[in-house]
C-alpha cells in the first residue's frame, strides 16, 4: 500500500507539471505566521511556516541582500541562512508558486544567540535556565500558559528585557512582562511600553537570579477571566545585558555638515553619534524609511528619510534659547527630563500655511505630544493636543505676518526619560497627491484581465490631471494608461487593467503616477502589517492556461 500511495503521488506530481490547468486551480501559498521567526547573525536555522500549501515547494523571495530563504522538503518547512557580513533588523520574505503569492511576513535578524522555549516552564521552579544574554522565540500556546525564566545578574548589571510579538508578527495578543527575584516577589513589570509590546530596563539590586515571566491577554478583550494563548501568540524575547538600540535620531556629522545619527538606547560603551552611512539600510521599495543597525548592537530603529529639507538634530533647546531651524525639516529629538521642553524657531511671511506634526506615540514610543505656536511676544496662536484618536499631533499654521514664530513640543503630562523621543515633519503647505493600493498581490490569468484598483489622494486642492500607468509587466502583457481627473469620479480613484497572453511570471511591479507637465510624480505604495511601513513593489502572479 504504501508503494501504490507513493506512485500515485509522484504520477499527482507529474500531472501537475505536464498540465497548467491544474496548477491554476491550486491556491496561493497562505502564511499565517513563521515561528520562530528569527535568526541570529551568520547562522542558519529551521523555520516552521504555518498556513496553507496547495503546492510544495514554494519559491521565496527576500527583500534585500543577506538572508537566504529556501523551502526544505518537508511541507511547511523554510531553511533559513544569514551572512555574517549582512545587516540585521527586519527581512521581509514571501512565498510564492505558479498560483500565487502570499502577504509579506518579517524575521528578524539579530546579534544573539536565539534560544527556543522548552516547556514545561509555567512555574518558577520550572523555569528555564540561560547562560547569558539571548533572544528567547516562544509561544503561549494555550490558555492559562505563563512561561519563564531565570538568568544570573551581577549587582548593578543593567537587563533589558524586550518582547515583539503584536507590532512586528501580528501575533494577536497583549504581553505582559514580569521581573521577579529568587522568591518570587515581582520587583517590576510592564504592559505597553512598545505600543502593546512590553520592555523593561531593569538594573539589578543584587547579584543573584533573577526570574523573567512572559504571559499576556487577548488583543481583543472578551469575558475570560485570565491568562490567554493560542498557536499563533508567537513572541520573541529579548534580554541582554549588552548592547541594545532603541531609536536613532539625527545628528550632525563631525565635520558639522555630513549627515549622521545618534543612537540611543542602553548599555552602550559610550554615546554613540556615527555617520549614516555606517550604520543604516535602504530598501529600495520602501523610499520614505532607513532601517538603522549596528554591528553588536542588538535590535534596530527606523529613521525617516528627508525627503523634502534636512534632518535636523534637536540640541538643548528650551523657551529661553529656541534652536532656530529653516523649513523644510525632519527634526529628531528627545524630552530628557519631566520639564523639558524643547523650542524651534523659525520665520515665516504673511499668508504662508506651515503644516506641523509630532510622532511618537506611533513609532512605539512613550511621548504624548503637545505642541503650541507663538509669536514673537510668546502669545500663543495655535496649540494642539491629540490629533483625531491618535496621541500624535498635527496642525497647520497661517501665519499672520512677516516674522520670526516659536514652535513649543513637550509632553502632555509633562513626563520625560530616556524613551520620550520624537519626530518633527515641518513643511510648506503644497498641493499634492498619493497612489495608495489597497492590496499587495495581484493574480491575472493568461488571456484574462485583472483589475486594480488605487485610491487617489489628492491634498491641499490638488487639481491637477494625473495619468497612472504600469512598469515591469511581464512579454505579452500591457495595461492602458488611465487619467485621474481633477473632478468626478476618477478624482478620487481608478483602475488599470492588466491583460493579455504569455508565459508564467511572478514578481513585482510598479504602479506610479504623473502630472501632465512632469513636475509632480508619485509611486503607489501599500501598507504593510504590523510594522506600519509603505512598500511601493506589489506583486503579480500571470497563471499560463
Amino acid at each position: 500500500m504504501k508503494t501504490s500511495g507513493y506512485r500515485l503521488y509522484l504520477l499527482f506530481a507529474g500531472l501537475l507539471a505536464l498540465h497548467p490547468a491544474l496548477v491554476a486551480s491550486a491556491d496561493p501559498p497562505k502564511v499565517e505566521f513563521l515561528f520562530p521567526a528569527a535568526v541570529q547573525r551568520g547562522e542558519s536555522v529551521t523555520v516552521t511556516a504555518t498556513g496553507k500549501f496547495d503546492q510544495w515547494p514554494v519559491k521565496t523571495w527576500v527583500n534585500r541582500p543577506g538572508l537566504q530563504v529556501t523551502a526544505a522538503k518537508e511541507k511547511g518547512k523554510l531553511s533559513l541562512s544569514m551572512s555574517k557580513d549582512a545587516t540585521g533588523g527586519i527581512y521581509l520574505i514571501r512565498l510564492h508558486s505558479a498560483a500565487g503569492a502570499s502577504l509579506l511576513k518579517p524575521v528578524i535578524v539579530g546579534e544573539l544567540p536565539q534560544v527556543l522555549e522548552k516547556e514545561p516552564n509555567n512555574k518558577q521552579t520550572e523555569a528555564q535556565v540561560l547562560d547569558g544574554s539571548c533572544t528567547l522565540n516562544g509561544k503561549l500556546a494555550k490558555g492559562g500558559d505563563v512561561d519563564q525564566y531565570s538568568i544570573l545578574l551581577k549587582k548593578g548589571e543593567r537587563l533589558v528585557a524586550a518582547v515583539q510579538a503584536n507590532r512586528v508578527f501580528g501575533a494577536p495578543m497583549d504581553a505582559v512582562i514580569q521581573i521577579c527575584d529568587a522568591k518570587g516577589f515581582v520587583l517590576t513589570q510592564n504592559d505597553d511600553a512598545c505600543h502593546i509590546d512590553p520592555l523593561i530596563v531593569f538594573a539589578a539590586p543584587d547579584e543573584g537570579t533573577y526570574t523573567v515571566r512572559i504571559f499576556a491577554f487577548p488583543l481583543t478583550p472578551n469575558s475570560t477571566i485570565g491568562f490567554a494563548g493560542a498557536a499563533n501568540f508567537v513572541y520573541r524575547l529579548t534580554m541582554t545585558t549588552g548592547p541594545y538600540l532603541d531609536h536613532a535620531l539625527a545628528a550632525a556629522g563631525g565635520d558639522g555638515s555630513s549627515p549622521g545619527v545618534h543612537l540611543g538606547g542602553w548599555n552602550f560603551s559610550a554615546a554613540q553619534q556615527l555617520p549614516l552611512a555606517d550604520v543604516s539600510v535602504s530598501d529600495p521599495a520602501s523610499p520614505e524609511m532607513l532601517l538603522v543597525t549596528r554591528p553588536q548592537t542588538e535590535s534596530f530603529a527606523v529613521l525617516p528619510q528627508a525627503l523634502q529639507g534636512a534632518l535636523v538634530a534637536e540640541q538643548s533647546s528650551s523657551p529661553k534659547q529656541p534652536q532656530t531651524i529653516s523649513i523644510p525639516a525632519v527634526i529628531g529629538g528627545e524630552l530628557e527630563t519631566p520639564a523639558d521642553q524643547d523650542v524651534f524657531r523659525f520665520s515665516a511671511t504673511k499668508g504662508q500655511v506651515i503644516e506641523l506634526e509630532v510622532i511618537s506615540r506611533s513609532l512605539g514610543y512613550s511621548m504624548d505630544p503637545l505642541m503650541q505656536v507663538s509669536d514673537a511676544t510668546g502669545k500663543v496662536l495655535k496649540e494642539v493636543d491629540d490629533t483625531g484618536k491618535q496621541r500624535d499631533c498635527q496642525l497647520s499654521f497661517t501665519s499672520p505676518a512677516d516674522g520670526l514664530y516659536d514652535l513649543l513640543v513637550r509632553d502632555l503630562h509633562h513626563h520625560g526619560g530616556s524613551r520620550y523621543v520624537y519626530r518633527i515633519d515641518a513643511k510648506l503647505r503644497e498641493a499634492d497627491f498619493q497612489l495608495k493600493l489597497a492590496n499587495e498581490i495581484f493574480v491575472v490569468k493568461s488571456k484574462a484581465m485583472v483589475e486594480i484598483p488605487l485610491e487617489v489622494i489628492r491634498s491641499h486642492g490638488f487639481a491637477e490631471e494625473i495619468s497612472v500607468s504600469i512598469a515591469g509587466l511581464p512579454e505579452g502583457f500591457a495595461a492602458e494608461t488611465v487619467k485621474s481627473m481633477p473632478k468626478g469620479d476618477s478624482a478620487k480613484g481608478v483602475k488599470l487593467v492588466i491583460k493579455g497572453s504569455g508565459a508564467a511570471f511572478s514578481g513585482p511591479i510598479k504602479i506610479s503616477g504623473a502630472t501632465a507637465d512632469g513636475k509632480k510624480s508619485r509611486v503607489a505604495y501599500y501598507q504593510v502589517g504590523n510594522l506600519n511601513w509603505q512598500r511601493t513593489d506589489p506583486w503579480l502572479t500571470v497563471v499560463a492556461e
